[in-house]
């Protein structure tokens, strides 16, 4: 299975805004309401903003600790082929201030800081420093 990620953002992202960025990275193909997909020289991606599946990956727990702090959070996500093309993506994504990043690994970090150590070179993609089962859920 591809990588993934999961974008948190304080106010839901505007889906054209998000294409129009995108297609800096190449084609873009709109499945309307559902995803995108964006097909160029650094591979494939898919983009969604479907809300109700992506929250759905967290326990009630998890949730709870994002919207501590975070207030109300509205989910997106992205399924990538090659981490380079991410990388340009998150460079690219036009997300308002407070947004964070889920690598899906365990590391959940504003953007800001997924965009500096993308520039710095730091590897963040599989960064599993932040890992923790949640007693609830590994139930």
């Amino acid at each position: 299975m591809a990588p993934s990620l999961v974008i948190l953002s304080p106010v839901p992202l505007e889906l054209k805004q998000v294409e129009d960025a995108f297609r800096a990275l190449g084609r873009v193909h709109t499945q309307p309401d559902v995803w995108t997909s964006i097909e160029g020289p650094l591979g494939v991606f898919f983009f969604w903003t479907d809300d109700k599946y992506t929250r759905g990956d967290y326990c009630p727990n998890e949730l709870a600790q994002i919207e501590a702090k975070m207030g109300p959070v509205y989910f997106a996500g992205i399924r990538y082929s090659v981490p380079a093309l991410v990388n340009r993506a998150i460079e690219l994504l036009p997300a308002p201030p407070g947004t964070m990043i889920d690598n899906s690994h365990g590391l959940i970090r504003p953007i800001e800081e997924i965009r500096r150590r993308i520039r710095a070179g730091e590897e963040w993609h599989f960064d599993e420093s932040e890992w923790h089962e949640c007693p609830q859920c590994a139930m």
